[in-house]
């Protein structure tokens, strides 16, 4: 991990292309986190109609244009810093996995998260796959078993046998009225995006919040990346998760049986 922040100024412009003057009409505000999948505005003529503009990378924005100010070609409308390094490297995991943000930054969004939380009445649950929640193998003698979910992983030719485990479901729709809920595994993000797609299909429960070990700080501890993900505390997180050593036993944990 890097010890100092290390961001850069990064001015977006009127794309070379567009020969007449534009409005814009922003789609984002300041301070907001963009990476390059965001629209950040679209600039407008009577002549010609919309242009689409999107971030030209990962960071955060720090200053805009007035709503409907008129830019030439050429001009820069927003500027933001992208981040190269970061003094905590926290990595908005549930969201952009690749992104990784400064603590003063990190800190911004977890007090909305957590006002957020708050507004709800709501806690955070941290939710252990394997063993927790499901159990999975690729031996070929699960075929003889029934209601049990098959399929490969690309690159794969090995077929996995998943079982979910009893009243899953119902448990799961009962916790979400009371927690913010987060997959939390050891298993690659491959394998936890197709479990994730199998357990909750419309995303009702995890939504795209899910840290899996290839965001993982440490191969050996789950613990290592508490900080990371909540840096104002850990007073509203709970964790479910049939091994207890990889939360160091953390105070906030709830050991559940192993489902085998």
């Amino acid at each position: 991990m890097a010890t100092a922040t290390s961001s850069s100024k990064q001015p977006v412009c009127v794309p070379d292309s567009v020969t007449e003057d534009k409005v814009v009409h922003w789609k984002i505000h300041r301070r907001q986190l963009v990476n390059p999948s965001v629209s950040i505005c679209e600039l407008v003529d009577d002549a010609s109609g919309k242009i689409d503009i999107r971030a030209p990378g990962y960071g955060w924005v720090t200053k805009m244009k007035d709503e409907g100010a008129v830019v030439v070609p050429g001009e820069g409308g927003i500027s933001g810093e992208r981040i190269t390094d970061a003094s905590a490297s926290i990595p908005m995991v549930h969201a952009i996995p690749e992104l990784h943000v400064s603590e003063t930054v990190a800190d911004e969004i977890a007090l909305q998260d957590q006002q957020s939380l708050l507004a709800a009445r709501k806690l955070v649950l941290l939710v252990d796959l394997d063993q927790t929640i499901i159990h999975t193998t690729n031996d070929p003698k699960a075929f003889k078993y029934k209601d049990v979910h098959r399929y490969r992983l690309p690159g794969s030719p090995l077929v996995y046998h998943t079982r979910l485990r009893p009243h899953l479901e119902k448990v799961l729709d009962c916790l979400s009225q009371y927690y913010q809920m987060h997959i939390c595994t050891f298993g690659n993000r491959v394998y936890a995006h197709q479990l994730a797609s199998m357990i909750d299909p419309k995303r009702r429960y995890f939504s795209q919040r899910i840290l899996s070990r290839d965001e993982c700080f440490n191969p050996v501890t789950k613990s290592a990346n508490l900080k990371a993900l909540f840096p104002r505390g850990l007073n509203l997180v709970c964790i479910i998760d049939d091994r207890g050593e990889v939360w160091d036993w953390s105070s906030n944990l709830i050991h559940v049986k192993p489902y085998r």
